[in-house]
């Protein structure tokens, strides 16, 4: 199963209970699928950076998840169809380990065929790589 985030922006003129009705079926849609919510995170109402059907406010939340793609697929399609999400993004969340192996660069002797900085490759008889040709 690979983790997934949802960041939803939902209707800020929802009442606490039509709130939870929403989060409730969102978080349905993927357990439904056989998925599994591991954390809600409520962020509360924010200042959107532009309007979205007149409304300049919303009320933002994070979902992860874990789940295969097609769980992804429907909560996305949940998403679409209710009528109190403004917007939403799902994306696949890169583990931790996989974020440090990046950040770190190819692994050591990835590259053998590269000269180390200094020393020339294919120079005959101890030339330096950028020394004059004699004769």
């Amino acid at each position: 199963m690979r983790p997934y985030e949802a960041m939803v922006v939902l209707d800020p003129g929802l009442g606490e209970e039509e709130l939870e009705a929403t989060l409730n079926r969102l978080t349905g849609a993927v357990s439904g699928q056989g998925g599994e919510v591991t954390h809600v995170d409520r962020w509360g109402k924010r200042r959107l950076a532009y309007e979205i059907a007149g409304r300049t406010e919303g009320i933002y939340v994070l979902i992860k998840f874990r789940g295969e793609p097609g769980v992804a697929a429907e909560l996305e399609r949940v998403m679409r169809i209710t009528d109190s999400v403004m917007r939403h993004l799902v994306v696949r969340e890169i583990p931790p380990r996989a974020k440090a192996r990046k950040a770190a660069g190819p692994a050591p002797g990835a590259d053998s065929a590269a000269a180390p900085v200094g020393e020339a490759s294919g120079a005959a008889d101890g030339e330096a790589a950028g020394a004059p040709a004699e004769g």
